[in-house]
């Protein structure tokens, strides 16, 4: 069960051995950092067979047999590894250079620093890589942190072609640097050498994007030119998020206005800035982002055009309710598991129930408007608009109007 820089259409694994003393902490470290320590299966103490992955496997025989055979206060833990989703690489037609120049995989340490559990702590160490996170088996999200891509700290530099763009995976050579920053010497330690893993008897998984249900299929959007950046959601985040922007775009009937937020403000929600703008006329402070649309379809639009550009103009029929549309599609994407992942580059722990709870309190409800406005009528505050004392915003009245979208919002979010 031995495999040296081959790709291989089974499940690969990375290995660590370590003393009953530290398995513990091992184990809350692995679920802190499932990106690169992705635990596939804990042996009991003395247990060198591995029959969830394994048949009749014996982990005495990998190349340490002199001196485990005699111990029976260890622990085995079997990792997800990259090398596990190379044939599928392959077979779909990108090429994976290190195999063309056989050559190891280039393998560095990184600027991310691991979450620390009891007594380990440590950078996290990446592969080069191409491809996705949809073989779960094998390792999370892409990453960043790495500095000088000619010298990598395990494997072999591997030579660029024309036209390639380096991806870099989480690695389980992070588990090599884990064990070495034990506070507690350990009594003794193993680990798989880079390179050389574990197979199982397990197939590789071979998924199409184009089969994945859309809370697994992953979209990416750029957020940035200079420097380059993207994000990433699943396409039901998306999907949801998109059902949110037609709702809050829709036009009451008073306000005549033609806004085509497509074509001005692409992917708005995904890739929300530091500085964003919401508006309904193009007087808003941030609408200067679309200062042309204002001039060109906004009654009065040459005289009410804002100056003051945001990085990002958010355009609703009724101002609050994009706002309502930011908070209910910032709520879409924390509970987004692609968007989450590619964010904490798959270190830490998915948001408890409790958190999500909370999560859901702080969306937009009718009563809770309700009463806000209750409020502002009560202490004689009118309409900027029509000057009536009511329950009423930019001229429309709470109910059906306001109502109606809340309501509608939160089923879309929610759903």
């Amino acid at each position: 069960n031995i495999l040296i820089c081959l790709p291989s259409c089974h499940l690969i694994t990375n290995m660590v051995i370590l003393h009953k003393d530290l398995v513990d902490d091992f184990e809350a470290f692995c679920r802190a950092n499932s990106s690169p320590l992705l635990l596939l299966y804990r042996s009991k103490c003395g247990e060198w067979s591995c029959s969830p992955l394994a048949t009749g496997s014996d982990i005495k025989f990998f190349h340490i047999r002199s001196i485990v055979c005699l111990r029976m206060d260890i622990v085995t833990f079997y990792l997800g590894c990259s090398f596990g989703f190379e044939a599928a690489l392959m077979a779909a037609g990108v090429p994976v250079r290190n195999v063309e120049q056989g050559k190891n995989v280039s393998m560095y340490k990184t600027s991310v620093t691991c979450i620390r559990a009891g007594q380990f702590h440590c950078p996290m160490v990446d592969a080069a890589a191409q491809c996705t996170h949809v073989i779960p088996l094998a390792h999370g999200g892409p990453l960043l942190g790495i500095h000088d891509l000619s010298q990598p700290d395990y494997g072999d530099p591997v030579e660029e072609c024309p036209g390639d763009v380096p991806v870099f995976w989480a690695c389980g050579v992070t588990g090599v640097e884990t064990v070495q920053s034990c506070s507690k010497s350990p009594l003794m330690a193993f680990t798989h050498s880079p390179g050389c893993m574990f197979i199982t008897d397990q197939k590789a998984e071979t998924i199409s994007p184009l089969t994945l249900e859309p809370a697994h299929c992953p979209l990416t959007f750029c957020i940035s030119q200079n420097p380059q950046l993207y994000s990433m959601a699943s396409k039901k985040a998306v999907q949801q998020i998109r059902a949110i922007e037609e709702l809050d775009v829709e036009d009451p009937g008073m306000k005549q206005h033609t806004f085509d937020p497509q074509k001005t403000i692409n992917n708005k929600f995904v890739r929300l800035a530091p500085e964003s703008g919401i508006g309904d006329g193009g007087n808003e402070l941030g609408m200067g982002k679309v200062k042309a649309a204002v001039k060109a379809y906004m009654p009065n639009g040459n005289l009410i055009a804002c100056d003051v550009a945001a990085d990002f103009a958010i355009t609703a029929g009724v101002s609050s309710w994009g706002s309502y549309a930011v908070a209910c599609a910032l709520y879409v994407l924390n509970l987004c598991p692609i968007h989450w992942r590619y964010l904490q580059r798959g270190l830490g722990l998915s948001a408890t129930p409790d958190q999500q709870s909370l999560w859901t309190a702080c969306l937009p409800t009718v009563a809770k408007e309700e009463e806000m406005l209750q409020i502002l009528v009560k202490y004689g505050i009118r309409s900027g608009k029509t000057a009536n004392l009511g329950l009423e915003v930019d001229g429309l009245t709470f109910h059906p109007y306001h109502s109606d979208i809340i309501q509608r919002l939160r089923n879309l979010t929610l759903a």
